[in-house]
């Protein structure tokens, strides 16, 4: 099953160790590493003006990674020894998105099943052999929604069809789109990012494990997107309106902030993920 994944929070993570080492540079040793710093510099130039809060903490003792994490809603966690040659990072964000409309809502019946979902109208657009739906919140954030198939979702460290979507444009119409509600909360490992070292003039540091969690709920009314990451590492070397179209398969989310071309939240959600979330004191009742 494909996951999702914030390429906002788990950078902003790896960045955090600058609260520990100061300046660094990367030594990289896989092709995956190389994807993850070819967007590691336009994701952190693309943070501040995303108008997007994310908070980061960095420190010795994973029990006050964990606490911080905890009180910021999150089960993601970590260990390593408390020693001066270990250290963590975290970083976590959340984003409110609320539709311009309350949407009626609207189920939808696909093999047998039926979820609940709502129907709005939206920008259709044709983008090689998929189409894309994208729709703006009241705040300007735009969202793209894509049904593609399981083996052409994107990998972790590949945005092709992100970036394809941004330049949409003549084949543009308006539709009515019937889109599933989600309630979707998990947790993922990026072993692709571990064994990636930092270095300064006094230290290198390697990537021990690298964890997300992301939450995404979505109703008629809008959204609440969050994404928290944390990153293990090991020091050494001595440092102390047509008719409507339904979205009947699972399908690819991306948001955007506005004036940034990187998206800060990326969704893959399959049927197990179409129910109805509960507004929380947290999403608003």
């Amino acid at each position: 099953m494909k996951t999702s994944y914030s390429p906002y929070s788990i950078t902003a993570a790896v960045d955090a160790a600058r609260n520990i080492m100061g300046p660094f540079r990367f030594i990289s040793s896989t092709n995956d590493h190389h994807r993850f710093l070819n967007n590691y510099d336009k994701v952190i130039s693309e943070v501040i003006p995303s108008g997007i809060n994310i908070e980061t903490i960095a420190s010795f003792d994973c029990e006050i990674i964990n606490k911080w994490l905890k009180e910021r809603g999150f089960t993601l966690g970590i260990k390593f020894t408390k020693d001066d040659e270990h250290f963590g990072t975290a970083a976590a964000l959340k984003v409110m998105l609320n539709w311009i409309n309350i949407h009626t809502e609207q189920d939808i019946k696909v093999n047998g099943e039926e979820y609940p979902g709502f129907c709005m109208n939206v920008d259709k657009f044709t983008l090689g052999e998929s189409t894309v739906y994208s729709f703006k919140d009241a705040n300007d954030f735009s969202v793209y929604i894509s049904e593609v198939p399981s083996e052409k979702l994107i990998a972790e460290t590949e945005l092709d069809l992100l970036d394809n979507a941004l330049s949409l444009s003549g084949n543009k119409r308006r539709v009515e789109l019937v889109i599933p509600m989600i309630d979707y909360n998990q947790e993922s490992r990026f072993d692709w990012l571990e064994n990636l070292h930092l270095a300064n003039k006094d230290m290198t540091a390697k990537i021990e494990v690298a964890l997300q969690q992301n939450i995404f709920k979505m109703d008629n009314i809008g959204a609440l997107v969050k994404s928290a990451a944390v990153v293990g590492f090991s020091g050494y070397s001595g440092y102390s309106s047509s008719s409507k179209d339904f979205i009947t398969k699972p399908f690819l989310l991306w948001v955007y902030a506005p004036k940034c071309n990187i998206p800060f939240f990326i969704g893959h959600f399959g049927y197990e993920h179409w129910k109805r979330p509960v507004r929380d004191k947290e999403w608003g009742t």
